[in-house]
């Protein structure tokens, strides 16, 4: 799977996970498939985002996931209508890092299941 992070997200990553942003990038990614965060938005805030969300320069990393956590990104990418699977993962990074500063948290190996 391919996910794209800008600026921001990647030096996010680098600072909580002690540099291991490809690691970091495959926690946010089963974090958010075992916890569905792609609730429905209203119409306005969905088109917003999709919007800000088209591809940008970054760093681009090619990962490997379980088939359970590529399965559950792809339904969420299917159920959107509109972002691709790389579009969702990078939403999962985000929607991860937001997790983390809600929670002080820095960067486990594993996210807990909910």
């Amino acid at each position: 799977m391919k996910v794209v992070l800008g600026e921001f997200a990647r030096t996010a990553l680098e600072v909580r996970s002690g540099g291991d942003v490809e690691a970091a990038v495959a926690v946010a990614l089963r974090h958010f498939a075992w916890n569905r965060r792609l609730e429905p938005s209203p119409p306005s805030l969905l088109h917003h985002w999709l919007r800000a969300s088209e591809p940008a320069p970054g760093t681009e990393l090619e990962l490997l996931l379980d088939r359970e956590t590529e399965a559950a990104l792809e339904r969420a990418a299917d159920s959107s209508g509109r972002l691709s699977l790389g579009g969702v993962g990078t939403h999962a990074v985000l929607v991860y890092l937001a997790d983390l500063d809600r929670a002080g948290a820095e960067v486990s190996s594993t996210p807990a299941r909910s």
